[in-house]
């Protein structure tokens, strides 16, 4: 739309030149306030009732005005269905100057504010303009006719409608001189249309137009996003439409001239007509995030550069896509689908990451026969020597909903020549994909983990497709004899006869199948190589290589961002002289459960790389010192090896860290030298030939076990000191030794004793070992001096209407010890104390949950707590007699209707979920049991929900979202409130003949199925408007909800 833009610009130019003229002394009838507004039926009337400020109603239509209107106070404009109409060629019609706010209104209807060629309304950065009903309109469909609202301010939309070639043009205010702040359109209710350019200097332009433009302040020498927030569009109702072809919201990329903008979308709908219609065109560097609504076109979402996160809503294709539909350059069309992800040409500038999942819905509705692509990828000009080989596009599918295809794709237009792959990827994860997935691209690679497939997987180039974990009802084919399959862990229809295929441990059509790995021994991205060497060379940041063998040597480096994977049965081995060498400072060695990884010798070489072992969810990672082991690991230091904590060169030291639950089995030699540190929350295992040896500036520490049947030394510089917070436990033959000077070893230190440095170690328990040892039975030279020193008790006081507990009996110095602190029903915490055994008080800190801590003295200590009854008669700390919803949580809690979160909170403030509000019902109904069986796929019968959504699907008082899901964990809106609600007392028999009109500005935004029951729940007071308006998809909290089941039961419960 770059034509447009320098249209756009240029009006923008003349509207800021043009001056409002001075207005003639004018009588006018009313004093301007809301309950007196000015009458004007003329244009003297209302320039001089504009200058004023206040509320003015129009009283007639005013046609053919010639001069244009500034808004420099707060005025409201109430159409009352009459028409204003500018003929000015240049500026504007109302200008809300910096400090100014207009608000339309039409409380009759059929209003209008009319421009045959200038903007509707302009508004200054530090102006706002509310519309809350009437139609605003640019008449002349000339692509040289100016915008109908041009907003670098603060305005919102309740309600009425904005129409034009391009009906909002918002811009960020900086880009547009010395202006501060960002612009912002907040959509509520009404509508934004964009109309058909009818004449055009070129005929390529007829027919576009532009609903919503964002507009932001582009990057700065670098490429760096000046403002990431220039334009904001927040979309929590009404509708955005593009007509036949057009962009119902569009950015625009010109290089990164405009990147910086947000999109947050809620509820509503975004939609766009026509064959080519896009519904966001997104080719500039900008942040969309969409968890609610409908957005739907030819193109639903077309995506070049910034981030798209989908966690919610429905995103919807509405086209077949044609064999040769390839990315439009500078502009939306061509390739269709509901999300269309890729660049084109030129013009572009940075990455595009898209991640999708939660609750979303992507699908195709085409009818006919062809490819209904929900999701469709282009790594076109991607590849080496391409336009955009230096960026990345990331597209990750993780739990969404997927009716329709999932393609990839590489240039399709016939004739040209393009340099496509590159680092684009399409990753799939444990989804259910109702259509075929199909992989076009002529080199990249498609992974599908953990994913259902109705239909079939096709390859169809020369690129290659992982299928792991998965099931593909359909056929799995191979197109040519380049192209490649690696399935593992799978179940499929039927097998690829063509192209490199590699199957393991899968079925075909549910028959076992031999393993057939030809001569390859590892693959990446679904392309199986013959040797690692290769498969590390040809893997991408972000990709990981598996082992397809049982053993494999490594000899080559691991390269930066890759990840090598050794699974269950594998072993990888590093021959001696050879060195496991991870560059970069995102290499990644992952050794699954039940594999192994053998290092003959020594050497562990690491340009800020990590080594990791991971099974399941245990991983342990080398990193710029950083080592984990997570729980489930195992992890083993051969006997006659040394382990040392130190990279080769000694640059840099490792900190290792083994989790609660994994575990290290120490044979030979661990080291933990000066600078790094070794944290044990598991068990260490020293065996009796094992050796653990800490620096006079190395770090033990921890809440787990040292299981001890060898040695461990623990070294300490001359006035240094440190603390071992774990246990040690000494089995027989074990043996811990402090560090001595040369003139103490012919002396025992005795516990307690301190000399030029020390240890404090928790929990030591023997079994037939040595707690200490004279250093001459230890061979290391040593050097320093320490002592071990016990920890100190804590005890629990008794006490009355509530209980106490702390996290451990005793605890070293300068730990953290946590308190549980529960008062009895109808109490609620009064003190917590800690007191020292000087009899001094010791600092507690409150936590969450009925939970304190406090740092533990040099000395034991005395924990108590009082506990007082509440002066609410209710068990929450949250909930204050004062409080507005005070009597409705009282009432709900006493009746069993609602319980709290927590033992002590109610959370008044947090949203309900759709599950909470069926349970409420459930439990109003005494909790009836139901012998219908569960219509959702995504309720557990086992769920704490799970019973109160069958009773209420078989009462007919729930739907669901759609016929198989009902988002139980969703938060309920206030219209599907009401019309549970609703349902729930037509089955209880009550009078549900109340109505009426909803008499709000955003009524017109209630969803068609919900407008009898919010009529009805809006007539019985059950829910009432929030700040002047209904806000029908906004959510609801406990407080409020507690507040409306109390007016059902007492009011509507006759």
């Amino acid at each position: 739309m770059r034509k447009r833009i320098l249209a756009v610009l240029l009006a923008l130019c003349m509207a800021l030149a043009a001056l409002p003229m001075t207005a003639f002394a004018v009588d006018l009838t009313g004093s301007g306030t809301e309950a007196d507004p000015y009458q004007v039926a003329t244009e003297e009337e209302l320039r001089a009732a504009v200058d004023a400020g206040g509320y003015i109603e129009l009283t007639a239509s005013i046609e053919g005005m010639a001069t244009s209107l500034n808004v420099t106070g707060d005025v409201t404009l109430d159409l009352q269905g009459n028409t204003l109409e500018t003929t000015v060629q240049s500026g504007y019609f109302f200008n809300v100057s910096p400090g100014g706010s207009l608000t339309v209104n039409d409380s009759a209807t059929g209003g209008r504010l009319v421009s045959t060629k200038v903007r509707v309304v302009q508004v200054y950065a530090g102006a706002s303009f509310t519309l809350n009903g009437g139609t605003l309109e640019v008449t002349d469909g000339d692509m040289s006719a100016d915008v109908t609202v041009f907003n670098f301010g603060n305005m919102t939309i309740n309600g009425g409608t904005v129409r034009g070639v391009t009906a909002i043009y918002n811009y960020a205010p900086a880009a547009l001189g010395d202006f501060t702040g960002n612009a912002v359109l907040t959509l509520n209710g009404g509508k934004i249309e964009g109309v058909p350019c009818t004449t055009a200097s070129k005929d390529e332009y007829i027919g576009s137009n532009w609903a919503c433009a964002l507009m932001g302040e582009g990057v700065d020498g670098d490429g760096n996003v000046k403002n990431p927030e220039g334009v904001t569009l927040n979309i929590k109702g009404g509708e955005i439409v593009a007509s036949d072809g057009g962009q119902a919201i569009a950015t625009n990329a010109s290089s990164g001239k405009y990147a910086g903008f947000v999109i947050n979308m809620t509820a509503g709908s975004v939609s766009a007509s026509g064959d080519d219609g896009c519904a966001m065109y997104l080719p500039a560097i900008g942040v969309t995030n969409i968890s609610g609504g409908t957005v739907s076109g030819a193109q639903g979402i077309r995506i070049a550069a910034g981030e798209l996160n989908v966690t919610g809503g429905e995103i919807i294709g509405t086209a077949l896509l044609t064999d040769d539909a390839d990315l439009v350059s500078g502009g939306s069309g061509g390739t269709q689908g509901a999300i269309v992800v890729g660049k084109a040409s030129s013009g572009y500038v940075g990455n595009a990451s898209v991640a999708i999942g939660g609750t979303a819905v992507i699908k195709n509705t085409a009818e006919g026969e062809g490819t209904k692509p929900a999701i469709i990828v282009s790594d076109k000009n991607m590849g080496e020597g391409g336009s955009y080989d230096q960026n990345s596009i990331e597209v990750s599918l993780d739990g969404a909903e997927v009716q329709g295809d999932v393609v990839k794709v590489s240039n399709t237009t016939p004739g040209a020549t393009t340099k496509d792959g590159g680092n684009t990827s399409l990753t799939v994860k444990d989804t259910t994909i109702e259509g075929n997935v199909i992989n076009k691209s002529k080199e990249g690679s498609t992974e599908l983990s953990g994913v259902t497939v109705t239909g079939d997987v096709k390859t169809e180039s020369a690129g290659s497709t992982l299928i792991s974990n998965s099931k593909v009802e359909g056929s799995v084919t191979n197109a040519t004899e380049g192209s490649s399959t690696v399935i593992e862990n799978s179940d499929v229809g039927s097998r690829p006869e063509t192209g490199n295929v590699v199957i393991t441990n899968s079925t075909v059509d549910g028959t076992p199948v031999e393993d057939e790995l030809g001569s390859n021994v590892a693959q990446v991205g679904g392309k199986p190589y013959t040797s690692l060497a290769e498969a590390l060379t040809a893997a991408k940041s972000g990709q990981t290589v598996t082992l397809l063998v049982g053993e494999v040597a490594l000899s080559s480096a691991i390269p930066a961002g890759v990840t090598l994977s050794v699974g269950s049965g594998q072993k990888l081995t590093v021959a001696e002289g050879d060195a496991l060498t991870v560059l970069g400072s995102t290499g990644t060695l992952a050794v699954q459960a039940g594999g192994s990884f053998v290092l003959a010798d020594d050497e562990i070489v690491g340009e800020d790389g990590r080594l990791a072992v991971d099974a399941g969810s245990v991983e342990i990672v080398l990193s710029t010192g950083a080592v984990t082991l997570k729980s489930g690991a195992k992890a083993t230091v051969p006997s006659g090896k040394e382990l040392n904590l130190l990279l080769p060169g000694g640059a840099v030291r490792l900190d290792v860290t083994i989790e609660n639950g994994a575990s290290a089995t120490v044979s030979g030699k661990l080291t933990v030298p000066n600078d790094a540190s070794l944290s044990v929350d598991g068990t260490l295992n020293i065996s009796s030939s094992g050796l653990l040896r800490v620096g006079s500036k190395g770090t033990l520490s921890g809440s787990g076990e040292i299981s001890n049947s060898g040695k461990v030394t623990l070294h300490r510089g001359v006035d240094t000191e440190a603390a071992v917070s774990l246990a040690i436990t000494l089995n027989s033959g074990g043996e811990v030794y402090s560090q001595l000077t040369e003139t103490d070893l012919d002396s025992l230190i005795e516990r307690g004793e301190k000399t030029t440095g020390s240890f404090t170690v928790a929990g030591i328990t023997g079994d037939g070992g040595e707690l200490l040892s004279f250093a001459t039975k230890y061979t290391y030279k040593t050097q320093g001096g320490g002592t071990i020193v016990t920890t100190y008790p804590i005890q629990v006081a008794a006490v009355a209407n509530g209980t106490v507990s702390a996290s451990t009996s005793a605890a070293m110095t300068g730990s953290t010890v946590t308190l549980t602190v529960k008062p009895a029903d109808g109490f609620v915490v009064g003190s917590v104390t800690v007191t020292a055994a000087d009899g001094s008080a010791v600092a507690v800190t409150a936590g969450a949950n009925g939970t304190w801590t406090f740092t533990m003295p040099a000395g034991a200590v005395t924990v108590s707590a009082s506990f007082q009854a509440s002066e609410t008669g209710l068990p929450y700390t949250d909930v204050q007699a004062a409080d507005w919803f005070y009597s409705a949580v009282k009432y709900v809690t006493d009746n069993e209707i609602m319980n709290g979160c927590d033992t002590d909170l109610f959370l008044p403030n947090e949203p309900l979920s759709r599950g909470m509000l069926v349970t409420v019902l459930w439990r109003m109904e005494n909790s009836v049991a139901v012998d219908d069986s569960l219509v959702f796929d995504d309720v557990d019968a086992g769920a704490w929900y799970g019973e109160a959504v069958r009773w209420a699907a078989a009462n007919g008082i729930v739907n669901g979202v759609t016929e198989t899901t009902f988002a139980p964990d969703s938060a309920i809106t206030r219209e599907q409130l009401a019309v549970i609600l609703y349902r729930y007392a037509q089955h209880k028999g009550y009078d549900v003949t109340a109505g009426g009109a909803l008499d709000y500005p955003d009524a017109q935004s209630v969803a068609d199925y919900a407008a009898e029951a919010m009529q009805w729940a809006c007539a019985e007071s059950l829910i009432n408007g929030m700040d002047g308006l209904l806000n029908p998809q906004g959510g609801a909290t406990r407080a409020q909800v507690a507040t409306i089941i109390m007016r059902l039961c007492e009011n509507v419960a006759k």
